[in-house]
């Protein structure tokens, strides 16, 4: 089966361009690599969600916000 190519240089300036150049380094790209790169990039933001998620339940379970006066160790009883 013949495989169909999209000149990269057809795209105009725009950021998907400069992005398939990177990735490629040549101006044709088949369709099936352009699939693969989708669904590469889709697994890719699917970890970085799965991160972020276990980032925010990580400072949920183990931070708290400190007042500023603690910070700095001037309390209002200092001043009493």
């Amino acid at each position: 089966m013949d495989q169909i190519y999209i000149n990269i240089k057809d795209l105009g300036d725009c950021y998907l361009k400069k992005y398939l150049e990177e990735k490629f380094k040549k101006d044709l790209v088949s369709v099936d690599d352009l699939l693969t790169l989708t669904e590469d990039v889709i697994y890719d933001l699917e970890n970085l969600k799965d991160e972020y998620r276990d980032l925010q339940q990580d400072l949920e379970e183990n931070y708290r916000p400190i007042p500023y006066a603690e910070q700095v160790e001037v309390y209002d009883s200092d001043f009493i």
